[in-house]
């Protein structure tokens, strides 16, 4: 199946299966009052259309985490939307924000997510692909951590099952994975169910951010789905 993205909203695809029933006509022979007459048996099914439905939605779509700056004792801060600390030597305010992912067809899909913007010190300059945490940024925004590989300029995300066993463990992605690569598809889900109390998962972010950037920083998720390969 073709992959289909969603922003913020619903996408619904359609395949119709045909199922054709089969008109077996059987001569038999059979008894009646002692004697033996030709008689015919006729079984049949009707025609059966089945219609899987992919239909996915974002009911939680906007994480903002509001104002805020690095402490004055710290080179960079911290934000984790999915710990309920939520902020290391910061003053953005504690609370958690996630991207609600649902199914709402009939059919287990798999889930990806991809960034417009990475982890890492880019700055746009000279093609390069602007870090979470500099976007907007024409000066050095990062430049002391060229090098890191820690927290220091991270944007990463994880998912987590907002209704039990939406996403079974072995194709939840649940530990903090890093935004390495814009527009690469990084799985989030690999199997979400279509049962509907069990069809949401929730996607978290961490991001660094350093002591020498100021505005507005902002990033674009968009979600991938196709039917799952495995059998949610």
């Amino acid at each position: 199946m073709d992959e289909h993205k969603l922003l913020t909203g619903m996408l619904l695809i359609a395949l119709v299966v045909t199922v054709v029933g089969t008109l077996v006509t059987v001569d038999r022979l059979s008894v009646i009052d002692g004697g033996s007459v030709l008689t015919g048996a006729i079984s049949g099914s009707a025609n059966l259309s089945i219609t899987e439905d992919i239909t996915i939605s974002l009911p939680s779509s906007l994480v903002e985490i509001g104002s805020g700056k690095v402490a004055a004792n710290a080179t960079f801060a911290v934000v984790d939307t999915s710990s309920t600390v939520g902020v290391e030597d910061g003053t953005w305010a504690n609370s958690s924000y996630n991207i609600t992912f649902r199914n709402d067809g009939n059919e287990g899909v798999n889930v990806t997510v991809q960034s417009n913007v990475t982890r890492g010190n880019a700055s746009g300059e000279d093609g390069l692909t602007y870090s979470f945490a500099c976007s907007g940024d024409t000066d050095d925004c990062g430049n002391a951590f060229t090098n890191n590989t820690g927290d220091e300029l991270d944007f990463a995300f994880k998912a987590s099952n907002n209704e039990d066993g939406s996403c079974a463990a072995s194709f939840l992605t649940s530990a903090f994975q890093s935004f390495h690569s814009a527009d690469l598809d990084y799985k989030l889900c690999g199997c979400l169910s279509a049962d509907n109390s069990n069809d949401e998962v929730a996607t978290f972010f961490k991001m660094g951010v350093p002591d020498d950037t100021t505005g507005l920083k902002e990033a674009t998720l968009t979600f991938t789905a196709v039917s799952s390969d495995e059998t949610c």
